[in-house]
């Protein structure tokens, strides 16, 4: 039984090998692009509509003070006029009075064109002519007839109109030169209002034009979105399920696709092959057993050789797809092999009947014991033929058949391709039950040949008893020799007896030669069971494990969050106590809040070494292979640790090989938490003397492990002379949760996690930690390293998103700063605080009010939405992912879904920790995230650094 397993490999497009999750957030972020282009461009067109529109409105208030200037002016004329003919005083208060708004008008008109040279000019020239119409008016008409004589009317009339004649005549300017100019202004005004008007109009048909191509745009974005959609997860995944089904039902035949993808549908499709592979071996197997099983049923019912040959060829030549079949029964007693069955064998063609050991390649075969396979048969070599035709044979397969090494005879295929492996595993299996049943066929024949031959002895005594009565009238007077043939009959008796219990023996042997094999056969049945009860149990171990690691990680995540969401709160408390900004708690208690801080930071140390632990048992912590400058390396170390040295009053140096690369490529941060580890432990025992740590190459005393040896390595060595380690403890003391003085009165603390956590991140990297110690001496470790990196496998668990590009890309760099320092920056900014857990509100918003922030506080996310709504906008969110009800994500997710919001800063607070956090609230459209317990000097580095943007 053959069963076709095509695999096909199909070209597969940059978004096709995406992962699904980046495929859904590149069909968001183009359509949020998309929509956040048109609203920019639609932001200004609106900014370029008002800035229009203000324009023409100042035009219009341009124009209408114009009016104003024209109309007073006119109501001065008006006012003269009166004046210079009736000299009555009213016309005088008149003409006055318009002069009085003239020159206020005109100020305010000045205001206007403060932003046009060219109309200031004009109002300036304004400005001198109404003034020297005004005082030649007053000069030349006014105080000249406040000088008439009031008691001669004749004479006062003359005068009257000399001082008019007079007046009319010598003027420099009039009122329509004046308005004459402030005509010019108008004129000026209204085209610039209809430039005004006409730009308004054109942004107004562009941003019509912007909104129906935006609208358009989204239109076949969202259109292509759906068709990509259809081709590349949807169909696929109908695909899968329809032949997940027919596996179901047992059928194979089929081609997987899109094995070669890179995402989900190629996990699942690679799966979906694993899972067909393993059905077509059970079935494989299964067959091989059922034809195993058939053949040998059928040859135990053969009684002669010739018989047994030929059923066993009829049976295996086609099942093997063969075209000729020969089988050849050994002769011990002869010494040779006699060919007693054959199929498909042409008499013209006819091969020897006979061969002695070493004789050909059946001989051969024979002597070997081992089976001879041959792909270029001769030309001139048997033909396999039938009615239409004959053709030379391309394989051909002389396989011995033993019986517990014992040859029992040679079986011979010739067929036009080479033995599949299901044929050959069959062969395999098969071979021992026909080399079993013959034995037990020769058995079975010597029996019966013995039986005969006592049969034959039986016929003869008999005759000779029948010819004896016939003669014993005859021969009476020879009694004598008739008692000694009687006596000789007597012996073949006897022999006949032996003969019958030699029989009987034989009978025995050949019964429990079928009894054996009654055995095999049911023994077979019992593998193929266990066999299928082994892949069942090894199916639900491998989902009891599966369960297990989950409900692992769901305790470690809960551990976490509930210890750390109360030790948030003590940490950030504690030290605002210890900084003691009022001045109201004296040394002692300011010592006693350090104190607690200190414990607080301790606790989380071990949070961390136990998730770290746990991360490295569970194969989830990721390498990031980078290059490491060995000298920033040290000055790290050294910036760390030269202060603890200081306060033991201990030498510590540090110190770099001259032949090292300047450059080390491993991941900075994992050999960094290494060197911590081991220094930390060297400052911990030590109590006088020195640590020294150096970075070179392994020296000849050192026992590096069989699997770094003939690699270049880089050796950091952290020497010591604290307490040393006793030799039968070097091994134990980097088990987890392993010390070296694990008593209820030891000297000094720790949980044993720190050398078991960096002697695997070690292996990690693709070396190892070793130590040399001596009790009262001190103690040497040394992390071993590969010059160069091994390559790191990757891994199933998310990486960084894409998701929210513009949020992470434009992500700001703070510069360090204590909170202190920036507490005047941050003073004034109005932060919203989310948070269930009323013992973090009061800590963080204590803190953020000393800084001189405003505060707003909600327990939960629903109250902070409509907190949102109904209140002034923060600039800022701190949001707890960990609440009841509405969590932080949806929360995220719900606020981002608002235009309004889109550039809000968020920043996520989250007790948790666990690994693939920050990226999972970065995908959901935070702008930053920070864990619990909360650093206070972080928080306003993250603070400052996104209300400066």
């Amino acid at each position: 039984m053959m069963i076709r397993m095509p695999l096909t490999q199909t070209s597969n497009s940059w978004l096709a090998d995406r992962p699904l999750q980046h495929k859904i957030v590149l069909a968001i972020g183009l359509l949020l692009g998309l929509f956040l282009l048109a609203s920019a461009i639609s932001l200004y067109s609106l900014r370029q509509q008002d800035e229009d529109r203000r324009w023409a409105t100042h035009t219009y208030q341009v124009l209408l003070q114009l009016d104003h200037v024209l109309q007073t002016m006119q109501a001065s004329q008006v006012g003269a006029r009166g004046y210079l003919l009736t000299q009555d005083a009213a016309q005088r208060d008149a003409f006055e009075s318009a002069n009085q708004d003239l020159r206020t008008h005109i100020a305010r008109l000045r205001e206007l064109m403060s932003d046009n040279p060219l109309q200031l000019s004009r109002i300036d020239k304004v400005e001198e002519m109404a003034a020297l119409w005004q005082r030649e008016f007053r000069r030349g008409v006014i105080d000249t007839l406040a000088g008439l004589d009031a008691n001669d009317p004749a004479q006062a009339a003359l005068q009257r109109l000399r001082i008019q004649s007079d007046y009319l005549k010598h003027r420099s300017v009039s009122v329509q030169e004046i308005s004459d100019v402030i005509g010019q202004m108008t004129l000026d005004e209204e085209r610039l209002l209809a430039t005004r008007n006409q730009r308004l109009d054109r942004t107004l048909a562009i941003t019509r034009a912007v909104n129906f191509v935006a609208a358009l745009l989204a239109i076949l974005l969202g259109v292509t979105v759906i068709r990509l959609t259809l081709r590349l997860v949807t169909r696929p995944l109908r695909s899968l399920t329809d032949q997940l089904t027919r596996l179901a039902n047992h059928d194979h035949d089929f081609e997987i696709r899109r094995i070669d993808r890179r995402d989900e549908i190629g996990e699942i499709a690679r799966a979906l092959q694993v899972f067909r592979q393993m059905s077509v071996d059970t079935q494989a197997q299964s067959w091989i057993k059922e034809q195993v099983s058939s053949i040998s049923h059928l040859l135990l019912q053969a009684t002669t050789h010739k018989e047994f040959a030929q059923w066993l060829t009829s049976a295996l030549v086609p099942l093997c797809k063969a075209g000729v079949g020969l089988f050849y029964s050994y002769d011990d007693a002869r010494q040779r092999l006699d060919l007693i069955g054959s199929y498909g064998l042409r008499l013209s063609h006819r091969s020897a009947d006979q061969y002695l050991p070493g004789e050909g390649l059946v001989g051969q075969c024979a002597i070997e014991r081992k089976a001879i396979i041959l792909d270029d048969v001769p030309a001139d070599y048997l033909h396999i033929d039938s009615g239409s035709g004959e053709a030379l044979p391309g394989h051909l397969a002389i396989l011995p058949v033993l019986y517990r090494d014992t040859l029992i005879g040679v079986l011979e295929l010739a067929g036009f391709t080479p033995s599949t492996p299901l044929i050959r595993q069959l062969l395999d299996e098969l071979l021992p039950v026909v080399a079993l049943s013959l034995e037990n066929l020769n058995r079975t024949a010597s029996v019966q040949g013995l039986l005969l031959r006592t049969q034959e002895q039986a016929d003869e005594l008999r005759v000779s008893e029948l010819v004896m009565r016939q003669q014993k009238e005859v021969l009476r007077d020879n009694n004598d020799a008739l008692q000694a043939k009687t006596e000789e009959l007597e012996e073949q008796s006897r022999r006949l007896i032996a003969s019958e219990e030699e029989l009987r023996i034989q009978a025995g042997e050949l019964q429990a030669s079928n009894e054996e094999l009654r055995e095999m056969t049911e023994s077979l049945n019992r593998q193929k069971y266990v066999l299928e009860d082994l892949q069942q149990e090894t199916a639900d171990k491998a989902a009891e494990l599966a369960r297990a690691s989950q409900y692992k990680s769901e305790f470690l995540a809960n551990m976490s969050h509930e210890l750390r969401t109360p030790l948030n709160s003590l940490l950030i408390l504690s030290r605002s106590l210890a900084d003691n900004d009022t001045g109201n708690l004296d040394e002692e208690q300011v010592e006693s809040a350090r104190i607690i801080h200190d414990a607080g930071n301790s606790l989380l140390h071990l949070i961390n070494d136990i998730l770290d632990l746990s991360k490295v048992e569970a194969g989830k912590m990721e390498l990031v292979i980078d290059e490491l400058p060995l000298a920033e390396l040290v000055q790290r170390l050294r910036r760390t640790f030269a202060p603890v040295a200081a306060q033991k009053s201990l030498a510590f140096a540090l110190e770099i090989e001259p032949d090292l690369p300047a450059v080390l490529h491993t991941d900075g941060a994992r050999l960094e938490q290494i060197a911590n580890n081991l220094l930390g432990n060297a400052f911990k025992f030590t109590a006088e003397g020195a640590v020294h740590v150096s970075i070179g190459r392994p020296g000849g005393e050192l026992e590096v492990p069989e699997p770094l040896r003939g690699q270049p390595l880089i050796a950091l060595a952290v020497e010591d002379t604290g307490i040393g380690v006793p030799a039968d403890k070097l091994e134990r003391i980097f088990n987890a949760f392993e010390q070296v003085d694990a008593g209820t009165s030891r000297q000094f603390g720790g949980t044993g996690l720190g050398l078991a956590i960096s002697r695997r991140m070690a292996r990690m990297l693709g070396g190892d930690l070793v130590v040399r110690s001596e009790p009262g001496r001190g103690s040497r470790f040394t992390v071993l390293l590969p010059q160069t990196p091994p390559a790191i496998a990757p891994t199933d668990t998310p990486k960084p998103d894409a998701a929210a590009p513009a949020r992470q890309a434009a992500l700001p760099h703070a510069t360090p700063a204590q909170p202190a320092a920036s507490g005047g920056e941050l003073a004034g900014h109005h932060v919203l605080l989310v948070d269930d857990d009323m013992r973090n509100l009061f800590a963080l918003s204590k803190v953020l009010r000393g800084w001189g922030m405003q505060v707003s506080l909600a327990q939960d996310g629903a109250k902070a939405l409509r907190m949102l709504a109904e209140e002034a906008m923060p600039e800022l969110l701190l949001i707890d992912i960990m609440m009841p009800g509405m969590d932080g994500y949806e929360m995220i997710r719900t606020i981002r879904a608002q235009a309004r919001y889109g550039s809000l800063p968020i920043i996520a607070l989250t007790a948790k920790a666990m690994h693939g956090d920050r990226e999972k609230c970065l995908t959901m459209g935070a702008s930053d995230y920070l864990s619990k317990p909360i650093d206070l000097d972080l928080l306003a580095r993250t603070l400052l650094a996104w209300l400066r943007r």
